[in-house]
């Protein structure tokens, strides 16, 4: 499994989301269960996962699998994520 599989991975089961979710697809907006302490959570798991940590500056960008998968490839951890664009939220 890529680093960005595990990471989609991740998402999925952290929120229960369907298993067919596109990444495009994995944002705050569109997840109910995604709310400030969600968010906080998931930083905390990311950070233990994948050995990170976020700068304050970082962690508004953390918002969706776009930025967050921004965050983790600029720390070098997704180097080969499909189809991603980068977040503008996400400097």
């Amino acid at each position: 499994m890529r680093s960005s599989d595990a990471f989609r991975q991740l998402l999925i089961d952290f929120f229960g989301l369907p298993s067919d979710i596109e990444p495009e697809n994995i944002t705050q907006k569109a997840i109910p269960a995604w709310d400030s302490l969600a968010s906080v959570k998931l930083i905390a798991e990311l950070q233990g996962r994948f050995n990170v940590d976020f700068d304050v500056e970082q962690l508004e960008s953390l918002r969706s699998y776009s930025g967050i998968a921004t965050a983790l490839s600029r720390k070098a951890l997704l180097i080969s994520a499909p189809a991603l664009k980068t977040h503008p939220d996400c400097r």
